[in-house]
């Protein structure tokens, strides 16, 4: 984006027409709009710094001021939000990088003091459990009232951020994205959790035309999905590349589908288009069958089976594949080899 270019929603930010404080006004009062549930979030985030300073004022004890910072932990989501939707469309779209170069900043700087908070206060709970001379209660009251002392310092940055947010992002989220824009925002909410709100509320303004199965296409040798698109090419090696082997067995109980690589379980590739269960033996079938039934009628969704080959500890998991509409479509099986997890928790 040139220099020179003003982007029309930032125009208006400078006064140059409309108003972005009625427009953020608007869209948080309504219902569901990704803008709202910001602001409902933070309603929350204040009530629990509310109960965080009170209990700071009192001189709670320090369990109870852990459980209460615990609790504010959760704010982190709606820092991950901004960082993931908000400030990247404003830089990218818009030219507007002010927010994502310093407001996500101190997003990640207050999340690390919050961490680092926790875990001093984790070490203070560990620590009472244990006999302390005088001297180490008398550096232990220093440490304490020191942590005290960060903890008020973070809840006036977590205030300062929530007014800035009020005054400069909403309002220029609210002058620049468009109605597309928000519902692409709506759609990814439902890949990070609520901050302090409990589930997200519904938004009239969502669009539903476009269902999941409607956005899958073939593009020439472009495979296109509502999460992306890839090119058969690429498909391929990225479903090799995984590290574990994959087998698909359609809603017929069919095999559809193995994933190409040497295999702990051989598969022949002869077995594609057979029922799944002419390749088990005969005391395996009825397993097989009852564990396909159960996957159908939704009695089941997973099953994971743990043995051991060469030495080394493998994980097979069965699953139910099931659409957007949680309808069955087939059974997935993985099998993955864990001794490098295995490994590496024994260290």
């Amino acid at each position: 984006m040139k220099k020179d270019f003003v982007p029309p929603a930032v125009a208006a930010l400078h006064g140059l027409g409309g108003d972005r404080n009625e427009a953020a006004a608007r869209l948080i009062g309504e219902a569901g709009h990704p803008l709202s549930i910001l602001a409902r979030e933070n309603d929350a985030i204040d009530d629990a710094l509310n109960e965080l300073t009170d209990a700071l004022a009192d001189g709670a004890a320090m369990a109870k001021m852990a459980a209460l910072l615990g609790k504010l932990s959760a704010i982190t989501t709606h820092y991950t939000k901004k960082g993931d939707l908000i400030y990247p469309l404003l830089a990218t779209q818009y030219g507007i990088t002010g927010p994502s170069g310093a407001m996500w900043s101190e997003d990640d700087d207050i999340r690390a003091e919050l961490r680092r908070l926790n875990r001093v206060a984790k070490k203070f709970i560990d620590a009472d459990k244990e006999e302390n001379d005088s001297d180490a209660e008398s550096k232990r009251a220093d440490d304490e009232s020191a942590w005290r002392d960060g903890v008020s310092r973070l809840i006036a940055r977590i205030r300062s951020m929530m007014m800035r947010e009020e005054k400069v992002l909403f309002p220029l989220c609210a002058a620049s994205f468009s109605d597309e824009e928000w519902r692409a925002i709506y759609r990814d909410y439902a890949g990070y959790e609520p901050c302090l709100i409990g589930a997200y509320p519904e938004w009239s303004g969502a669009s539903h035309d476009e269902a999941e199965d409607g956005r899958m296409a073939h593009d020439g040798d472009e495979v296109v999905l509502p999460s992306g698109r890839f090119t058969l090419r690429e498909l391929r090696a990225m479903l090799n590349t995984l590290p574990m082997e994959i087998t698909f067995i359609d809603v017929d109980d069919m095999n559809r589908y193995f994933n190409e690589g040497k295999k702990i379980f051989a598969r022949p590739l002869m077995a594609l288009g057979r029922d799944v269960y002419s390749c088990h033996p005969p005391k395996a079938e009825p397993m097989a069958r009852e564990l396909i039934d159960d996957f159908k009628s939704g009695r089941r969704d997973a099953l994971s089976v743990w043995s051991e080959r060469d030495g080394e500890p493998v994980l097979t998991r069965y699953m139910a594949v099931r659409d957007t509409h949680g309808d069955y479509v087939g059974t997935m099986e993985c099998v993955e080899r864990m001794g490098e997890a295995a490994a590496h928790f024994r260290k």
